[in-house]
């Protein structure tokens, strides 16, 4: 008690010896000092210069002091001032109850009241109650620290388990652990089969591309969750990449380790190391983007039955998309869609609609007078024409142009004249422009040659193609608007080939409704009657059956190759006594008028003979009664 009597009130006074501090630590050092005796609690320590250095927390012994906060300024070996503030003091002992209050005010900057709340305050004791309780009620602990290790009181999340962000050794429940295992196990799983790789679902991303720069954007409006063989991984911001320069397929895919795009230029492991984004195919000056196809794959489907169908189906017409066309008219060479059209790759569904002002996902103008863009290959590499109205290029003097590849090497080339062409329709997964003509290698003299064509893309690279339509163009220099004209469309169906994606025109077999109705009045019917009026020229074996009546001259000039009957006995005549065959060139002759009602015109009776050829004779046979005769024949000389 004599102690606290003698200190001086509000004074500064010089300390013994010297001190060392710096402003990373609350710990004042010194050398030559006599801490226990010369400082007390809650006293303030300056330098030199009067600059408060910090207030003292504890006396550890004569050369050490630890501050309530880091030093306020460092000192090297310097003197320093012990500074009294706000202490009562006086010569003679205090009372009891100045005693309190002089260890209140001491202490109030480090110990917490009767009121204090659970926060944690840096540098803070908090009292007991006198049932020996905190007065708080509870104090908060975050973590246990024992010898090196710190242990965390909370539980590790779902998200953080799921992720596998939290290495932390922590207190879990069973509840915790069991969720914990079940994480663990997913991951083997995913491992072991390199399943669960893909998008939770498309909703809080979106796809875009910048030309200009080859930058490919996954845009995020939302987080959103991508696995990779079980395990989860939140996307919080949105993720961009520049394509390298080269012409060809561009894979974009997420990094399962740090969730930053990569490309690849190869299909081999974008279905196994990788989340898949996107696929990009770039023209030969890296200028064009002729596909940015959406491969957002679920996390569900299987990985293995993702590359087998990729490689092998691809995407597939569900259904929309019925088309509206003019044939023969150089004056109308459009085409017309119904909207929507839906395309299905795998587990995805993608709707594709009309817009007269496309600027959304799987927009394009389709209804009225469709606007697409043709695919060509130029040089070694595919490239695409701007959106058109009349997709069948137009080359000199508004002919149609066709893809001429030579050695592997593609160009364009106007068609000959009189000539046939085949485009070819197809629905795709780019996300801007996803209905698409294809222009024809081939140009052909015979129709028949030109249905027959196969589509074969050969080299095509992007496998989410599904063949719509065949439409088959006629050149004619004669004709009066564009120089073109559709004189055939096709649905396709029957993939022929998946490796070599060939296809042919749908069997007639597989068509609902074709004996029932008569809806195309344009042909001639099986079994319904037609008034055909313009010229045919009936090549090959033909056989006419029933009833058939030719109204207009009628040319043969080929032969005939079985018998010619009328329809009735003794009803039709050949020639008639205006117009007669100039000549006939027969064999035997037969006569006989026993289909008459009535004999001849001289004795009235009915006969049946056989004119014959002989060497120097002409014979007769009676065929009713066999007898035979020879006209007498008299030589004019």
């Amino acid at each position: 008690m004599a102690a606290i009597t003698t200190r001086v009130k509000s004074a500064s006074v010089a300390g013994a010896g010297t001190i060392t501090c710096t402003t990373s630590s609350p710990t004042v050092t010194g050398s030559g000092t006599s801490f226990t005796t010369a400082v007390i609690i809650g006293q303030q320590l300056t330098n030199s210069s009067g600059t408060l250095i910090g207030t003292v927390l504890t006396v550890d012994s004569n050369t050490q002091i630890t501050l309530v906060a880091n030093a306020a300024v460092a000192v090297t070996g310097g003197t320093y001032n012990i500074v009294s503030t706000g202490i009562t003091t006086k010569n003679s002992p205090l009372t009891n109850d100045e005693i309190d209050s002089n260890f209140i005010n001491i202490n109030n900057a480090v110990v917490a009241g009767a009121n204090s709340s659970t926060n944690n305050t840096p540098n803070t004791l908090v009292k007991r109650d006198q049932s020996g309780g905190f007065s708080a009620g509870a104090i908060n602990v975050t973590s246990v620290t024992s010898g090196s290790v710190t242990y965390p009181t909370t539980n590790a999340t779902q998200a953080q388990m799921e992720a596998g962000t939290d290495t932390t050794t922590r207190y879990m429940t069973p509840n915790n652990v069991y969720q914990a295992i079940n994480v663990l196990a997913l991951q083997s799983i995913g491992n072991l089969t390199k399943d669960m790789t893909g998008f939770e679902s498309m909703v809080g991303s979106s796809l875009s591309y910048n030309a200009a720069t080859r930058t490919f954007t996954l845009n995020r409006t939302a987080d959103f969750n991508v696995w990779y063989r079980g395990k989860k991984s939140t996307i919080t911001s949105s993720l961009s990449l520049q394509l390298s320069a080269q012409g060809g397929v561009h894979w974009i895919g997420i990094n399962p380790t740090t969730l930053a795009l990569e490309e690849f230029v190869t299909d081999t492991t974008i279905f196994t190391d990788t989340i898949l984004v996107a696929v990009i195919y770039l023209n030969s000056t890296y200028d064009t983007a002729v596909i940015i196809g959406d491969e957002r794959h679920t996390a569900a489907r299987d990985t293995q039955s993702h590359a087998a169908q990729h490689n092998t189906i691809g995407a597939i017409w569900k259904s929309g998309g019925q088309l509206s066309y003019t044939l023969n008219n150089d004056n109308a060479t459009t085409l017309n869609f119904s909207s929507p059209i839906y395309l299905v790759d795998e587990d995805l569904t993608h709707t594709i609609s009309h817009s007269a002002t496309p600027n959304g996902y799987l927009q394009q103008i389709l209804t009225g007078t469709a606007s697409l863009p043709t695919i060509y290959m130029s040089g070694q590499h595919y490239t695409q024409t701007a959106e058109s109205t009349t997709p069948w290029l137009l080359g000199t003097s508004n002919t149609a142009r066709y893809n001429s590849v030579i050695s592997n090497s593609g160009s364009l080339a106007d068609a000959p004249n009189n000539s046939y062409i085949n485009y070819w329709i197809v629905l795709t997964n780019d996300t801007y422009r996803p209905v698409k003509a294809i222009m024809g290698k081939s140009t052909f003299t015979n129709v028949n040659d030109a249905y027959a064509e196969q589509f074969n893309p050969g080299s095509l690279p992007f496998p989410e193609v599904a063949l719509m339509y065949r439409v088959t163009l006629f050149t004619n220099n004669t004709y009066a608007g564009n120089k073109v004209r559709l004189i055939s469309v096709k649905t396709m169906d029957a993939q022929q080939s998946s490796g070599l994606k060939t296809y042919e025109t749908m069997s007639h077999s597989m068509l609902a409704n074709t004996t029932s109705s008569d809806d195309h009045t344009q042909y001639v019917h099986i079994s319904n009657a037609r008034t055909i009026t313009a010229g045919h020229t009936f090549n090959g074996n033909n056989t006419f059956g029933g009833t058939n009546t030719f109204s207009s001259i009628v040319y043969m000039n080929g032969s005939i190759a079985s018998n010619i009957l009328p329809n009735s006995n003794a009803a039709y005549d050949l020639g008639s006594a205006s117009v007669a065959w100039r000549n006939i060139y027969t064999n035997d002759l037969h006569l006989s008028n026993e289909g008459h009602d009535s004999g001849n015109i001289i004795d009235g009776t009915k006969g049946n003979w056989t004119i014959q050829e002989g060497e120097t004779n002409l014979y007769i046979i009676n065929n009713k009664n066999g007898k035979q005769y020879k006209f007498s024949l008299e030589e004019i000389k």
